[in-house]
């Protein structure tokens, strides 16, 4: 089966923008209701002669709390080592803990009333980082 860029675009070679979006909307029309989808869920029929009724998605919610993950996680302690290049990685973020405690294990305490980390090492705080 070939791509869409081999079926569309590349066959009738449109010109700009406006000339492409009118020959994606016909191919979506033959696709969805004409095409044959071998599909075991469509059958052999094109999709929407398969499942005529579709359930509505639900809406994205007008707000999203980028901190909810925060009081799931406060006071737990989580163990990192700390790297020859004096950082330690939480999450997708690296942050630079000292020479002086290189390749040596630190403890990270979650603080999510103030959004910080705790850095600990032998039961007690050498740094401190906001999230």
């Amino acid at each position: 089966m070939r791509t869409l860029k081999h079926k569309c675009s590349w066959a009738e070679y449109p010109e700009d923008w406006l000339d492409t979006m009118g020959i994606l909307d016909v191919y979506r029309q033959f696709y969805n209701h004409e095409r044959a989808n071998q599909s075991l869920a469509c059958g052999n029929h094109p999709p929407y002669e398969a499942f005529p009724t579709l359930p509505v998605p639900s809406s994205m919610p007008d707000h999203v709390d980028p901190d909810a993950w925060l009081p799931y996680y406060a006071r737990q302690i989580f163990k990192r080592r700390v790297g020859q290049n004096r950082t330690i990685s939480v999450g997708n973020h690296d942050y630079y803990v000292g020479y002086t405690y290189a390749a040596q294990p630190v403890g990270v305490s979650l603080d999510a009333a103030q959004h910080v980390f705790h850095i600990l090492h032998k039961g007690m705080v050498i740094r401190q980082f906001e999230i």
